[in-house]
């Protein structure tokens, strides 16, 4: 909420299918994203004329919007059914193969994968992008043929955590199945944990631990730096760690009531988005 109110900007397209109504009660009414952040968000029994495939085709006035000079920030799509979804930046789409070896490498920064992922699988059209990360990581991969019931047994078997096909689905061994909710949960967590990691880094390697010398005041009176500090500029760096960690904090609990509330179905997300608040703190 704080993010989006200090001017993060976010397009969702529900593509008139089941997701709208879930991404409508959490992005723009809970979280404060401008009504009309989230497009084609009524479902329809024909889909509005189109087809529910997250994809460049199918999604282009999304993909075009993200494109465009006015392009917000952040954009996604989901399926008729919500299991697969497209992850979309200003000026850039994430591939189905390059979104799967990104959420693997990066899985250690949500909470929930702290302790590392027992390995990746992918289907056989997908690039071998994620191969390098399981080399790198000195993990098992595993290539399937198209068609989500040859992970199950990888997921059941616990040889792999995390694993997604060409067709936008994405997965892990919280739920034998694809998944987009969770797809875009990840995404989020590892945008914003990333950031913490930057901020946190440029505090130590900085010395500005003491920018701001007091808790939760910035200094005695104000919760912001104040020109007459003596700690230079090592306060706005300081500062900027807290606000960033503060907003993170704000959104993971936020994920949490949003899994709690909207998403009975996949209660299972509670414990990983749980552990995102608990590492924040």
């Amino acid at each position: 909420r704080a993010a989006i109110a200090g001017g993060l900007t976010l397009r969702f397209d529900a593509m008139h299918a089941i997701t709208g109504p879930y991404a409508t009660e959490i992005l723009e009414r809970r979280l404060g994203a401008p009504a009309g952040s989230v497009v084609n968000a009524v479902p329809l029994e024909d889909f509005g004329g189109g087809h529910p495939d997250p994809n460049v085709v199918w999604a282009a006035p999304l993909v075009d919007h993200l494109m465009s000079a006015n392009a917000p920030a952040f954009g996604a799509a989901s399926d008729g059914d919500g299991d697969r979804n497209m992850i979309l930046g200003k000026g850039i789409v994430v591939t189905p193969s390059d979104s799967l070896a990104i959420l693997a490498a990066n899985a250690h920064l949500a909470k929930g994968y702290a302790g590392g992922i027992s390995g990746i699988a992918r289907s056989m059209p997908t690039s071998q992008a994620a191969d390098r990360v399981a080399a790198k990581m000195k993990i098992g991969m595993f290539e399937t043929p198209t068609g989500w019931k040859f992970f199950g047994n990888l997921l059941d078997a616990g040889k792999v955590t995390i694993c997604g096909e060409e067709s936008s689905g994405t997965g892990s061994d919280h739920v034998r199945e694809k998944d987009g909710l969770w797809a875009v949960l990840f995404w989020l967590n590892l945008v914003v944990e990333i950031g913490i990691v930057v901020t946190g880094g440029l505090v130590r390697l900085t010395g500005s631990g003491l920018g701001c010398p007091t808790w939760p005041q910035c200094v005695p009176g104000s919760y912001t730096p104040v020109p007459e500090q003596e700690q230079s500029w090592h306060k706005y760096i300081e500062f900027g760690n807290r606000t960033l960690t503060g907003v993170v904090g704000i959104v993971a609990i936020a994920l949490c009531l949003g899994i709690f509330f909207w998403a009975r179905t996949r209660r299972r997300l509670l414990l990983p988005a749980g552990c995102v608040v608990l590492g924040i703190v």
